[in-house]
Order: structure tokens, then C-alpha cells, then sequence
């Protein structure tokens, strides 16, 4: 039994390693955000815009602006119907605005 669990375990670490020396994509998003000097600036454009919303009562990503910038991203070009690469896209920019701009919701 015991030989059976270490086999186990051996090929779920063998099926999983190149899995677990990558980082999601949304990470890779978010760093760009946050060191890039460029999409610093964007970042820090996104955090007015956030601070402006919340004064309204609005989330930074409230549905108008997700159904926009996902309707802008595919007529663009950058992604498509389903919109997967606009997910991770906005999942970085959220967690890089929460680093960046902590009191924008």
C-alpha cells in the first residue's frame, strides 16, 4: 500500500511539474503594470479614473466600463469573442490597482 501511495503521489508530481514553475498570466499582467514605467502611467491613469467613479458610486470596473473594454479589445483585435485573454487582462490591472491605488474599489 504504502509503494502504491508514493507511486501515486510521484506521478501526480511528474504530470504537475511544468505546471508549477509558471506563474498565471494575470501575475505577468500585473507586474507589467507595476514596473513598467509605460504601463505604470496607464495604471496610474486607471486609479483616477477609479477615484472618480467611486465618487460617483461606481466601481472602477463596473459593467459599462468590462462590457467597453472587452468590446474594444476584440474590434481591436487583442482578443476573442469569449474573451479569455481580457479575463486575465483585467484580473492584472485589479490586482495591480490594488497594489498601486489601495483605496480604489
Amino acid at each position: 500500500m504504502r509503494a502504491s501511495l508514493l507511486r501515486s503521489v510521484a506521478l501526480v508530481l511528474l504530470v504537475a511539474s511544468p505546471v508549477l514553475g509558471t506563474s498565471p498570466a494575470w501575475i505577468q499582467t500585473r507586474d507589467d503594470f507595476l514596473k513598467d514605467p509605460a504601463m505604470r502611467a496607464v495604471l496610474m491613469g486607471h486609479c483616477q479614473r477609479g477615484r472618480a467613479a467611486n465618487q460617483a458610486g461606481l466601481s472602477l470596473f463596473n459593467d459599462a466600463w468590462v462590457k467597453s473594454i472587452t468590446k474594444l479589445r476584440f474590434e481591436a483585435g487583442v482578443d476573442t469573442r469569449d474573451g479569455a485573454t481580457t479575463k486575465t487582462f483585467l484580473a492584472g490591472l485589479s490586482a495591480a490597482v490594488s497594489l498601486a491605488c489601495p483605496g480604489v474599489w
